[in-house]
């Protein structure tokens, strides 16, 4: 998630010239200068520099009142509080399921509210650090109940609130649905998607991109077999057998990749559900 924030110095606003990040897979907080402009404790920089603000790409759970020594698990999403007394950016830290500040003066961070491990959307009051459940019953399912206490949800993962501040769209992750939250009926809904099947559009729907290989790196592990002589129009069975590390499992029903290739013949490549 990115957001776009007015950078204080002090108590003097600068230029609307910096894009914040969260980058969730290194577990960090980076800084874009979309103009000239100035970090805590950073010399003078350039136009589109961009450079880690805060975490230490270590994921942990770890405050510190040095940015690049305070660490994170996951960040997936930014909220600006740029007037005093805050003067901070409010940081979800999805794998620690907290809130995190991380001051806009000092880069300090700090723990605000947080650190249970339930599927529930939470409403956090800054000053007070009081946190209430809005929704959610604790139990990682998919159910929609007759109100915000009766249903569930799988690791929602983004918030949105609409424009007359009514309807709250949550991205519920691990159930792939947006729900609608009715924050004056107290109801919960599901968001229709659409599939390029039925969609309506203006103009033609885009072509499906044709599948390429995925690139290996190249301390992947090769597996040569010995050759095989085979007749035109002749069959060839192959099977393949994973022993996987202990304590590891695929997940049941998600979409895997597989391709063959050998010499003197088309490369197969498929898309299929291991279980």
């Amino acid at each position: 998630m990115i957001i776009t924030v007015s950078f204080h110095k002090g108590s003097e606003v600068q230029r609307d010239n910096i894009l914040w990040i969260a980058m969730a897979g290194t577990h960090q907080i980076w800084a874009l200068l979309l103009d000239c402009g100035r970090l805590p404790k950073k010399n003078e920089l350039k136009e589109g520099t961009c450079l880690r603000f805060a975490g230490s790409g270590n994921e942990e759970n770890r405050n510190n009142a040095y940015p690049h020594k305070a660490g994170f698990a996951q960040p997936s999403g930014l909220s600006l509080a740029s007037e005093d007394p805050w003067s901070c950016l409010f940081v979800a830290d999805s794998e620690s399921s907290t809130v995190r500040t991380v001051s806009l003066k000092d880069g300090a961070v700090k723990h605000l509210v947080g650190g249970e491990r339930d599927p529930m959307i939470k409403v956090v009051d800054p000053k007070t650090k009081n946190c209430t459940t809005l929704a959610g019953t604790g139990n990682a399912s998919n159910i929609i109940g007759s109100n915000f206490t009766d249903s569930t949800f799988n690791e929602p993962g983004g918030l949105c609130v609409g424009e007359n501040g009514q309807l709250l769209y949550v991205a519920d992750t691990n159930n792939h649905q947006i729900k609608v939250l009715d924050l004056e009926t107290k109801t919960v809904s599901v968001f229709p998607v659409f599939t390029s099947e039925n969609a309506v559009v203006d103009g033609p729907c885009l072509a499906e991109k044709p599948k390429t290989l995925p690139k290996l790196p190249k301390s992947a592990p090769g597996v040569r077999l010995s050759p095989v002589a085979a007749c035109p129009g002749q069959t060839l069975q192959f099977k393949l057998r994973l022993d996987l590390p202990s304590g590891t499992k695929l997940t049941e029903g998600a979409s895997s990749c597989w391709f063959l290739s050998a010499e003197g013949m088309t490369v197969t490549f498929a898309n299929g559900n291991i279980s």
